[in-house]
């Protein structure tokens, strides 16, 4: 199946946005091209499928395409499936001020997003400062995920 009957099913509501994204990881070489093209659609609900989606078939090629649009992007859902593909595609790669800006959002399952991919990614640990984030939030649901997580950061206050 293509994508764009995939897409067209979708926005007929003739199958749910899971069972689109599954269609689409059973055959993601095909896929790529398409959904990296559709991550600038005007429809946001199709973005949030193509972020997804090359998250779920980990698409390399877009890295830098989703980190562009992670800045520029408006819709809170989007950014949101941004970041998660982000972390699913090379969480290695993230640069730190990005990762900053994932913490900072105000968007609030951003950050708790981040949170819980530092405590997955074993390379993340240890490179945000727990310190500066605790004293410089104040949601207080962030504060005590970082407390559950704050073996996976550096208590020192040098980043």
């Amino acid at each position: 199946m293509n994508i764009q009957s995939i897409v067209d099913l979708l926005l007929n509501k003739k199958i749910s946005i899971y069972s689109a994204i599954n269609k689409v990881k059973k055959n993601p070489i095909s896929s790529s091209k398409e959904l990296i093209s559709m991550i600038n659609n005007t429809n946001s609900y199709l973005r949030l499928f193509a972020a997804w989606s090359l998250g779920e078939i980990k698409e390399n090629k877009c890295f830098k395409i989703l980190v562009k649009k992670f800045n520029s992007e408006d819709d809170p859902n989007v950014r949101a499936n941004i970041v998660r593909s982000l972390f699913f595609i090379n969480s290695k790669s993230i640069p730190l001020s990005l990762f900053k800006k994932f913490i900072n959002d105000k968007y609030y399952p951003i950050p708790l997003m981040a949170v819980k991919f530092i405590s997955l990614s074993k390379n993340l640990h240890s490179r945000i400062s727990f310190n500066k984030l605790y004293e410089s939030t104040k949601n207080t649901i962030f504060k005590a995920e970082l407390l559950r997580n704050i073996r996976f950061f550096s208590t020192k206050n040098s980043s």
